[in-house]
């Protein structure tokens, strides 16, 4: 009675006897549910205050959220920072925050000199204010 749901399992495994490793899906676990995904930018100067790119939405709740970074001058790393989280590099601190109505990203001047921070955010159905 409790081994009913969707699963997928791998490539060549077998989803009746596949291990929770060899799933691609299982409907039994929480997955997230994508509402929204988008690109901001911030041109943050060599000093001064931390620059903000600010996105409204009408969810009606504070959702989770995730963003990458990815700070010029860097080829091929993208920093992640969570729901009121914070990521610190090499001088940066770049941050994600989530309200009721709006999202806002942040980084900070790197005292050295002005760079930009290209953003990839998502936005999940899963509440962070329940």
């Amino acid at each position: 009675m409790g081994n009913y749901g969707i699963k997928i399992s791998k490539n060549n495994v077998n989803v009746l006897n596949a291990t929770g490793l060899q799933q691609i899906f299982n409907s039994s676990r929480v997955a997230f549910k994508i509402l929204k995904q988008g690109d901001a930018v911030i041109s943050v100067p060599a000093s001064g205050a931390q620059q903000y790119a600010t996105i409204e939405h009408n969810f009606g709740f504070t959702p989770a959220v995730i963003a990458f970074f990815q700070l010029s001058g860097d080829l091929t790393v993208s920093y992640p920072a969570f729901s009121a989280d914070l990521f610190s590099g090499a001088g940066e601190d770049c941050t994600a925050e989530a309200s009721a109505s709006q999202l806002k990203f942040g980084a900070t001047p790197n005292g050295s000199s002005g760079y930009t921070a290209q953003i990839r955010y998502y936005v999940f159905a899963n509440r962070v204010d329940a």
